[in-house]
């Protein structure tokens, strides 16, 4: 049976390896299709798909999108979006903006509080074009200030922190409606994230093509329910490992939470 991995992360946004490292593990994982969902943006889904035209490995192209919902954050993986649509690429672009604007609304909040960002630095360690808070994480462990990730939201990156500034906030349904737009579909990700498990069934109703089934936030409890919901409701059922890793020993990985490919098939088919 051929499986496929349709939710990951390159330098292109908040993940370590890049798209070069990542078609190379998910081969030697001999997955049949794989899918770059970076956060904003589709620089990495390009150059995937242009990278392998034609070979063994299939990319879908793909992006995943922070949207506030009811107070709430919600992310939306689009898929099989038209690459070329001047529209969505707009979209994107003014999601870039967006970003760029947050990183120096913080970097200022950090220089409010006797912290200096280098700018350079942060643009190394972002390497792509879509600026997060992770990589001022990170750049907050290489200047000693703090020794995790988690520790980093925890003292700066968080509502309530001296440093933290607002996202914009892009609504649920603006997001299912611009993939669509762009001939994609539109994908309700990691649902057992979200802590109001009651917004589920009004995200439904913005008439979303599926649901990320399988994923390693979602427990075996919840796994159930989703699939079940897809089935009632006549949904997509997706899923992947979501990773932002570079080391192939940590959990999770690429291919780590795979779906066979027959529910690929099934997307484009749709598509």
């Amino acid at each position: 049976m051929y499986y496929a991995d349709l939710h990951m992360h390159s330098t292109h946004s908040d993940g370590k390896l890049s798209v070069e490292k990542i078609i190379e593990h998910a081969k030697n994982r001999n997955l049949k299709a794989i899918s770059i969902t970076d956060h904003d943006t589709i620089s990495g889904t390009i150059e995937a798909v242009q990278s392998l035209n034609k070979g063994s490995l299939e990319v879908i192209p793909g992006i995943e999108l922070s949207t506030i919902y009811q107070g709430e954050e919600i992310h939306i993986l689009g898929y099989l979006f038209d690459l070329e649509n001047k529209d969505f690429a707009q979209f994107i672009q003014s999601t870039q903006n967006h970003r760029l604007e947050r990183a120096n609304k913080m970097i200022e909040k950090f220089d409010s509080v006797g912290i200096h960002i280098d700018r350079e630095e942060l643009s190394k360690i972002s390497q792509g074009d879509s600026i997060g808070r992770p990589h001022f994480a990170r750049l907050l462990i290489k200047m000693g200030l703090v020794h995790s990730i988690n520790e980093g939201f925890e003292k700066y990156l968080t509502p309530g922190t001296a440093t933290y500034v607002e996202r914009y906030k892009l609504t649920t349904l603006d997001a299912i409606k611009e993939i669509k737009n762009a001939n994609g579909l539109s994908v309700l990700a990691h649902p057992g994230l979200i802590k109001n498990q009651g917004l589920i069934n009004q995200i439904l109703h913005m008439k979303i093509d599926g649901i990320e089934v399988y994923h390693p936030k979602n427990n075996s409890m919840q796994t159930r329910e989703y699939y079940q919901i897809t089935k009632e409701n006549n949904l997509f059922i997706t899923g992947g490992s979501d990773n932002h890793s570079g080391n192939s020993n940590e959990y999770p990985f690429i291919g780590s939470v795979k779906i066979p490919y027959s529910y690929v098939e099934k997307l484009k088919e749709k598509r």
